[in-house]
């Protein structure tokens, strides 16, 4: 089996990144505030309008999108979530 790869994620690797982000916070028994679709809409926007402050990192594993841990450039903290 293939090791996994973390780098950034391409511009069309962001929606994979939402999906990610929004399964992560029903795992952490989270209610998300808009329908699926507008998150994963808004996260993409979000995300690339925020590439100065906040750099997402794609994980993938047999080039599958598995884990999306964001490091916050002005704090240093990393937000990870994953399957």
């Amino acid at each position: 089996m293939d090791a996994p790869t973390i780098r950034p994620p391409e511009k069309d690797e962001l929606p994979a990144l939402a999906e990610l982000r929004w399964r992560w916070v029903l795992e952490q028994g989270g209610t998300p505030a808009v329908e699926r679709e507008r998150f994963v809409r808004d996260f993409v926007d979000w995300a690339s309008r925020n590439e100065s402050t906040h750099r997402p990192v794609i994980m993938l594993h047999g080039g599958k999108p598995t884990g999306m841990p964001v490091v916050r450039e002005e704090t240093g903290s990393v937000d990870v979530g994953g399957l």
